[in-house]
């Protein structure tokens, strides 16, 4: 993701190094299931995860309205 003019746009990685594979726990893999089943957007390009205007998280958005309304 990057920032320009026009919002948030998919960018391509800088090197490999931003391309990261991830272990997810056992413990959370039935409740990641039926989030994916639930609420990720169709095709090759939807997010997993998206925010209130079915575009893309940014960091510090996610922080204010979902980690600190939840743990807050």
């Amino acid at each position: 993701m990057q920032l320009t003019g026009r919002g948030l746009v998919f960018a391509d990685l800088k090197s490999s190094a931003g391309k990261r594979t991830m272990v997810v726990p056992e413990l959370i893999i039935e409740d990641l299931r039926a989030h994916m089943r639930d609420f990720t957007q169709d095709g090759d390009k939807g997010l997993v995860f998206a925010g209130p205007d079915d575009g893309a998280l940014r960091n510090t958005n996610f922080n204010r309205r979902v980690w600190v309304s939840y743990f807050g």
